[in-house]
């Protein structure tokens, strides 16, 4: 983790702009090519929000914007950052779930599915049990196709309303034997801007077409 520096950071003025804002928050959302995933996922037998989940945060850790913060009166660059995500319990209250960021997806894979069967035999509904910042807030709605998304925010927190949130729904066959699926990025307009999450989706899809090399 690095701290920035403001006073010099080329992104100074935009960030004095918007910091503020009663709601500095900004979406976009856009629908993927998740055909090759799906039929991986169903061939071998696998969890798709998993996979789904080892993508996004692979992507997100590959672009500096998802890994900025603000921390106080500071704005800080973090190394690496993890989801942290809703897991549905069995009497349908929620609950959050950390997994460490993990290239290898055969360890990332295990943990999450290890970290959500703990969760799910706590069976009790939390939130945020760990205050971290180096995270990113994850939700997954895999009962509808949606076509927009807005993310509760506590602005009461600056630091935690800085954590971008990542949202996708429910995929569908759009053509015979072709899937798309919504997904939404909620982020601080301080620290992140339309052409950062652009590329964040841009990752995603090449990620999507070339899925099982990077295996």
């Amino acid at each position: 983790m690095k701290k920035i520096d403001i006073s010099t950071w080329k992104r100074k003025e935009t960030y004095n702009n918007f910091i503020g804002y009663t709601n500095p928050s900004f979406a976009m959302g856009t629908r993927l090519d998740v055909t090759k995933l799906v039929n991986f996922c169903k061939n071998k037998k696998k969890s798709f929000f998993t996979c789904f989940l080892y993508l996004v945060t692979r992507c997100a850790n590959e672009i500096e914007s998802f890994r900025l913060r603000i921390d106080g009166e500071d704005v800080v660059l973090y190394d690496t950052v993890s989801p942290s995500y809703i897991v549905m319990l069995n009497n349908e209250e929620l609950a959050t779930c950390l997994t460490d960021s993990c290239e290898d997806f055969v360890s990332f894979y295990g943990n999450v599915r290890e970290d959500i069967e703990r969760v799910k035999n706590n069976n009790s509904p939390e939130f945020n049990k760990v205050p971290v910042l180096d995270c990113l807030y994850i939700s997954c709605v895999p009962w509808t196709d949606f076509t927009s998304v807005i993310n509760p925010y506590d602005f009461n927190n600056q630091s935690r309303s800085s954590i971008p949130r990542i949202t996708w729904g429910k995929y569908v066959e759009k053509t015979k034997g072709c899937f798309e699926m919504a997904i939404d990025v909620s982020a601080h307009h301080s620290l992140m801007d339309g052409k950062h999450i652009a590329e964040f989706y841009e990752k995603m899809q090449n990620m999507l077409d070339a899925w099982e090399n990077l295996l």
